[in-house]
């Protein structure tokens, strides 16, 4: 995965170059708003960090380059969080802001959230109903709008349209040939995975009866043919938000970002399915940091969450976008690998596991620097596989590479790729930088 480009006005990133170096960005500087348009010239769809302290010009000035470039984001900084350094950054163009001293955690959180909208498939909109004219219109309307339109026009059809593409939201009429609208919400709500998918429902005719019986069923609104283009958008993209915010919240673990253990294991079987429908190869890796329990109770358990964090950050910043990422547990991991063979994957793995192993981590004083490693085992689908027995071979190889010396990536290849970095068993196998070599 090629490197972001972030954009410092000012030097406030220089400490932290290095380890942003490590979560796939790249740091590069600029004096003034010249340079500021040169280097967004160079790379539009960058994210900028202005120190608002630094700029001494006019803040309409930035504002100016910053308009120029649809594609950039900006974020502003500055030494004092109050209404007059938060307004000179609104007035230069930012749409972000932190205050001094730069905490790097709030930084990355902010330029990951914003590397995952750009990232993010367009919406999707299933509507069901057999009115051709009405279907045609609304996916020409909503093209426009870069959202994507998938249409039934039977009833029957809904559910696998649903498991096959996984809409962001539901658009059903009334009357249906072979069902009633509401027959068709009521068995879209019956599944756990879809209790809150956003639902519209579309008539012809109003009447207060049909629009309450919308609201019980959960609908988010009852719109009436016919309906302007620009408001159909309007109202999908402002559903769609909310929907996948708060399936953000329901699917993702709360410290890391990555899936929670239930809906990494819907993936796992999906992918399972996927890989025998066409079939592809596909890896299933577990992770597990190394010595965790020793980090907690020598670092405190704020350093522990940190490392996790970090760990999910490089992950996320250095594996593919087809590539499924979740929380198993405590300090455990698992990276789903689609199309791609145990050899390759093992690779892959290993060289997350080297970069990993090389990023200096801080304790929650800030007076202690230290270096933490991972193992993990790699598996590959075979025919007899199920979920469980597939994640079993890979908590197997997760244990092989634990005991034969930890640090090291364990494939049911049989082979295992020597690490870059060896450090001594004990208790004490993490590396202090600075202070001797030993915690």
């Amino acid at each position: 995965m090629s490197d972001q480009i972030v954009i410092q006005l000012g030097n406030e990133l220089d400490a932290v170059a290095s380890l942003m170096g490590h979560l796939g960005y790249r740091v590069i500087g600029c004096d003034n708003a010249a340079g500021l348009r040169n280097r967004l010239s160079e790379n539009p769809r960058s994210v900028a960090v202005l120190d608002i302290d630094a700029w001494s010009g006019e803040p309409e000035i930035l504002r100016n380059v910053v308009s120029e470039f649809l594609g950039a984001y900006v974020i502003g900084i500055a030494q004092d969080a109050g209404f007059p350094s938060r307004i000179k950054a609104v007035r230069s163009g930012c749409s972000a802001f932190l205050a001094k001293p730069l905490s790097w955690f709030d930084l990355i959180e902010i330029l990951d959230r914003n590397v995952e909208d750009r990232r993010a498939h367009n919406p999707i909109v299933m509507i069901v109903d057999d009115d051709e004219i009405f279907t045609t219109v609304a996916k020409r309307s909503l093209a426009v709008e870069n959202i994507d339109v998938v249409s039934v026009s039977r009833a029957s059809d809904t559910l696998d349209a649903l498991i096959s593409h996984q809409p962001d939201l539901l658009i059903v009429d009334l009357n249906i040939g072979d069902a009633s609208g509401f027959e068709v919400a009521a068995i879209v709500r019956q599944i756990p995975r879809y209790v809150g998918l956003p639902i519209i429902f579309l008539s012809g005719e109003s009447g207060s009866e049909s629009y309450d019986r919308a609201r019980l069923i959960g609908a988010e609104d009852f719109l009436l043919k016919p309906i302007s283009p620009k408001r159909l958008a309007i109202e999908v993209r402002l559903r769609v938000q909310r929907w996948r915010a708060v399936a953000r919240l329901m699917d993702r673990d709360g410290l890391t970002g990555m899936l929670n253990q239930r809906r990494l294991r819907s993936a796992i079987e999906r992918e399972i399915r996927r890989a025998r429908r066409q079939p592809h190869p596909l890896s299933l890796a577990v992770i597990d940091v190394d010595f965790f329990k020793a980090v907690n109770d020598t670092f405190g358990h704020v350093s522990g969450d940190r490392v996790l964090l970090m760990l999910a950050k490089v992950m996320r910043a250095r594996l593919r976008l087809s590539d499924v990422i979740g929380r198993m547990g405590g300090e455990e991991f698992a990276v789903i690998l689609p199309d791609t063979n145990v050899a390759v994957a093992r690779k892959v793995i290993d060289d997350l596991r080297s970069n990993f192993a090389n990023i200096c981590h801080h304790s929650a004083d800030g007076e202690k620097q230290f270096k933490v490693t991972f193992s993990a085992g790699v598996s590959e689908l075979r025919t007899s596989d199920d979920i469980t027995t597939f994640i079993a071979r890979s908590d197997e190889l997760l244990y092989r590479a634990k005991q034969l010396g930890r640090n090291q990536v364990a494939g049911d290849d049989g082979t295992f790729p020597s690490p870059t970095i060896r450090v001594p068993d004990g208790a004490k196998q993490m590396l202090v930088v600075g202070e001797g070599g030993s915690v």
